[in-house]
Order: structure tokens, then sequence, then C-alpha cells
């Protein structure tokens, strides 16, 4: 009796120190690995075609990508007349990793952010990219509601990289999103036929270089304006920043404005740390 207790005491040390050392290795693992994203999935622009490394998340027909589920894709190459479409699930976070990528899209927004939660771009270090639109957009039966941007987001859109976006927007905007939109590195350069730069929540800038030039407003928001820790140009036709409750520049900035008829403008309050160059109004 004594030999079968002793017996099974130790079976039950082994099994309890076997539990302990699986928990330690699972870890160790889960530390290593922390912080590392997924494999992405990849998106190939092929001059007129679109290549994707099989998976069901995206979905390609002609020349448009569709991307259906949250994740991590990495874009890379050149599309002629073209466009890329997020459709996931309201709930879903998608980061696109843009690696010297160039689109054109004649009739429509190069990228169209039609749903999701919140979206990132990232500017891969050392690429250029470029989105280009066409002067007219072409309604489908498909969608009811069309896109008005170049880069286009009905979701909260963040961007940030060491690379560099450049916004050719021939018909409206250049980068709008329905939600908040915000740039926190890269080098951002908008030439837009109205507005350059339009969030309905906010816009923050919190680095990099960004120059708009545009039509209408430089910066536009229903809510508030945020600059800080980035160098920021604007050349515009109407207004260079205008936020409907607040525009806040800070003194680890620097904001410059030219040709707009005002500098800065606001229903609610403005906070600037220092005035900002109005270098084209007399």
């Amino acid at each position: 009796m004594g030999r079968r207790y002793l017996s099974g005491l130790v079976l039950l040390l082994l099994v309890l120190v076997g539990f302990l050392w699986l928990w330690k290795r699972d870890s160790f693992l889960q530390a290593q690995n922390y912080g590392q994203e997924a494999e992405p999935v990849k998106i190939i622009l092929d001059d007129k075609r679109i290549v994707t490394s099989g998976e069901s998340s995206v979905e390609v027909k002609d020349n448009t990508a569709v991307i259906r589920d949250g994740g991590t894709f990495l874009l890379t190459g050149k599309l002629t007349d073209g466009q890329i479409i997020v459709a996931a699930d309201k709930d879903d976070e998608v980061i696109l990793k843009f690696n010297g990528v160039d689109i054109t899209c004649r009739d429509s927004a190069p990228v169209w952010i039609r749903r999701a939660d919140k979206v990132t771009i990232k500017l891969r270090g050392g690429s250029d990219n470029v989105l280009t639109d066409g002067l007219f957009y072409v309604s489908s039966s498909q969608y009811k509601l069309l896109p008005r941007a170049c880069l286009d987001s009905r979701a909260s859109l963040k961007i940030k990289g060491a690379g560099s976006l450049k916004i050719n927007a021939n018909y409206q905007d250049g980068i709008v999103s329905t939600d908040k939109l915000k740039i926190k590195e890269g080098v951002v350069d908008v030439e837009a036929a109205r507005h350059g730069l339009r969030g309905k929540d906010c816009v923050e800038i919190s680095g990099g270089l960004v120059t708009v030039r545009a039509g209408g407003d430089g910066i536009r928001t229903m809510d508030f304006v945020k600059i800080s820790l980035a160098a920021v140009n604007v050349d515009a036709g109407r207004y260079g920043i205008f936020g409907l409750k607040k525009v806040q520049v800070d003194l680890n900035s620097k904001v410059e404005v030219s040709r707009a008829l005002s500098p800065v403008s606001s229903s609610g309050s403005i906070s600037l740390a220092y005035p900002l160059t109005d270098q084209g109004k007399e």
C-alpha cells in the first residue's frame, strides 16, 4: 500500500512538473513573439492585373481587389487603371503596407475604404507611393454611395511609416475620413482640386512632413485640428486650416500657410503657439 501511494505521488509530481514546464515554454515563446505581426497577405500590382498570395480574404476581379477581412496586407507594384477596395466587417482592423505602390484609377478612388473599424496605412521606409484619380467618377449600380476623395475612408484612418505618399486628386478631395484622420509619420504630399485633408471627427498631424496644395481648404474638419511634432506647409484657395470647434498648433511644430483667404478659421477656439506664415496674402 505504501509503495503504491509513493508511486502515485511521484507520478502526480511528474505530471505537475510537465505542466509547469509547458506553461513556462509557452510563456517564453509568447514573449519572444510579442509585437510581431502575422505574415501579411501579398497584393502584387502588375500594370493592368492584380495577383495575390492566394488567401480568400482578397477577391480579385479584373483590375480591382476587394479586401473582405481584417489583417495585414502588403501592396507592391504599379496599377495603370484599377482600384483597391476595403470592405471588411465594421469591427475589423486593417493594415495596408505600401511598398512602392503606384495606383491610377481614372473613374474612381484608387484606394476606397468602404467598411472597417480602423485602417492604418504603413509607408515602408524609403518607399515612394503614389495615388492618382481622374477628373470624373463614374457611378456604379453596385454601390449607393460613391467616394469623393483620391484616398477615401469611411473608417478611422491613420498614416505612418518612413516612406512617402503622393496624392494627385483631380476630382475633388485628397485624403478623407468620415471618422478620424491621423498622420503620425512619413512624407505626405497632397494636391487636390477641392480640399486637401478632411476628417469628420478630427485631423491630427503628430509627425512627419506634410505638404498640401488645394483649391478649397487645405485642412478641414467639423471637429478639431491638432498639429504637433510635424512640419506642415499649406497652399490653399480658401482656408488654410479650418476646424469648426478648435484649431491647435503646438510650439514643437512648424506650420506655414500661403495664398489662403485666411490662414486659420474656427467657430470655436484657436490656439496657436506662434503666428502662422501667410506668404500669399498682402
